[in-house]
C-alpha cells in the first residue's frame, strides 16, 4: 500500500521492498539512518562522519557503509562520494519477525532518549489514547499510510536537508485480550 503511494509521489524515485532475508542483515536501526544521511546538506558519508553523527562506532559504521555497498543501497560516485541507490527503502511482513521487531524496539529506543535529551521544539511527541472497535484497525493503518506519504512530500520538497528523523506512529492495544 505505502509503496504504491510513493510511486504515485514521485513516479521517477525507485523504492525497494527489501526481503526479509536481506532486511535481517541491515536490521539495527543505524543502517537506515546511514542511507539518509546521504540527503543530508553538505554532508560526505564516511563512517567516521556516520559514527560521529549519529553517535555509533566507527567500526559500527564501517561495518554498516560495507554491508549497504554490497547490498547495492549505497554505490560510489565517480568521484568517491557514497550515494544512496534507492529513494525509498522498506521491509515489511504480515507474519511476526524477530528482525523487525528488534528494529522496530531500537527506534522506540532512540525515541526514549530523544524523549529526555531534546527539547520540544526539537523533536515532535505526541500520545493519545482513544477507545475503538478493533475492526477499525485496518482504518487506522491506511490512514498512518497517509500521513506517512505527507512526510514523505515534504522531505521531497525540502531542499536544504539539515538532519536525520525518525517518524514513528504506534497504535497498539493498551487493553490486551483477557483470558
Amino acid at each position: 500500500v505505502i509503496e504504491k503511494r510513493l510511486k504515485l509521489l514521485n513516479p521517477r524515485r525507485t523504492t525497494v521492498d527489501l526481503s526479509l532475508d536481506v532486511f535481517r542483515a541491515i536490521s539495527d536501526w543505524y543502517h537506515f539512518a546511514i542511507l539518509e544521511l546521504t540527503l543530508v546538506t553538505g554532508f560526505q558519508l564516511t563512517a567516521g562522519s556516520a559514527a560521529s553523527r549519529l553517535g555509533i562506532s566507527k567500526p559500527e559504521a564501517d561495518v554498516a557503509i560495507d554491508r549497504l555497498l554490497r547490498l547495492e543501497l549505497l554505490e560510489k560516485d565517480k568521484k568517491g562520494h557514497i550515494k544512496k541507490t534507492k529513494n525509498y527503502v522498506m521491509a515489511q511482513s504480515q507474519v511476526p519477525n524477530q528482525a523487525l521487531k528488534s528494529y522496530h524496539k531500537q527506534l522506540l529506543e532512540r525515541s526514549i532518549e530523544a524523549l529526555i535529551h531534546q527539547t520540544p521544539q526539537e523533536r515532535v511527541s505526541s500520545s493519545d489514547i482513544v477507545p475503538i472497535d478493533s475492526q477499525y484497525v485496518e482504518d487506522v493503518r491506511r490512514l498512518s499510510d497517509q500521513f506517512t506519504s505527507e512526510i514523505f512530500k515534504i522531505s521531497e520538497k525540502s531542499k536544504r536537508k539539515d538532519h536525520v528523523y525518525c517518524l514513528g506512529v504506534h497504535f497498539f492495544k493498551l487493553t490486551p485480550e483477557r483470558k
